[in-house]
């Protein structure tokens, strides 16, 4: 039993981190909420003639910025979301609203987070994969840069095509399919110099 405990007591040794990032973001969260800062900004967006298309496109940008910088995509997420729904609500009695760009701003704070969180060498993941297979970490840090700058681009291009030019959602995720295929038929088909000589 003594040995059990003592697993119990390093399991959430490994979990301590998590929470306190965790315990953090909701405390910024709730201090970003009481200063208004979703309202301010859509405030400021509605009297600056920002479109409101624009938005998915920002937000994915900025969350995989503070994602990258913060090495959390949970973080991130927990301090984004709440401030762009209340920026993009506060385009509801506008012209401009669209229910289909309001549900892209939020999963762009969805993908942008993932994407920066991957890409940062200060994640946690990325941290444990090195770990667990050995390899240096910043070689792993590069080796992923390839294929998550490569999938932020496409992600970036049919956020501006749904958005911006307003093509069918539907249209959209085929010609991210078909694009994502033709990348890797083509990156698939160099070849590379890898023993640096």
């Amino acid at each position: 039993i003594s040995e059990n405990v003592n697993w119990m007591f390093e399991g959430f040794k490994s979990l301590l981190p998590a929470l306190t990032i965790l315990i953090l973001a909701w405390g910024l969260n709730g201090v970003l909420e009481d200063l208004k800062l979703g309202e301010y900004i859509g405030y400021i967006m509605l009297n600056s003639n920002v479109p409101f298309y624009i938005i998915p496109l920002t937000t994915f940008v900025l969350s995989s910025i503070v994602a990258f910088s913060t090495g959390s995509s949970f973080s991130t997420m927990g301090i984004l979301i709440p401030i762009v729904i209340t920026v993009c609500l506060s385009f509801y009695t506008t012209e401009d609203f669209e229910f289909s760009i309001f549900y892209a701003s939020i999963a762009s704070v969805l993908s942008g987070a993932v994407l920066g969180d991957h890409c940062s060498p200060i994640s946690d993941t990325t941290v444990l994969s090195s770990m667990a297979t050995g390899c240096n970490h910043i070689n792993h840090v590069n080796s992923q840069l390839a294929y998550c700058l490569v999938s932020g681009g496409v992600a970036v291009f049919l956020i501006l095509l749904h958005s911006v030019f307003k093509i069918n959602i539907g249209f959209v995720y085929t010609i991210g399919i078909v694009l994502i295929w033709l990348i890797i038929k083509v990156l698939g088909s160099l070849k590379f110099n890898t023993t640096g000589k």
